[in-house]
């Protein structure tokens, strides 16, 4: 494996300073992964028909929403949905 040149003085304070400052970021969003890959990716026979099947039905239940958004009662101040 070749070896990598020194830095200059001060780059390794300021990439730790840059990482920890994007750790703090990052590592939340990483954390759902799991939670999302097990949706993605179901374990079981059943799993897999409930996703599937919820996949056939979030555009209906996204189009109930907006309809109802769009036709529903007007509350005072309320702004239109273009």
């Amino acid at each position: 494996m070749p070896r990598r040149p020194p830095r200059p003085a001060g780059l390794d304070g300021g990439f730790s300073r840059y990482e920890a400052a994007h750790r703090a970021l990052v590592d939340p969003k990483q954390a759902n992964v799991a939670a999302a890959a097990t949706l993605m990716v179901p374990a079981t026979r059943a799993g897999i028909t409930a996703r599937n099947m919820a996949s056939r039905l979030w555009p209906a239940a996204a189009a109930a929403g907006w309809a109802r958004n769009l036709l529903g009662p007007r509350q005072a101040g309320a702004r239109a949905v273009a």
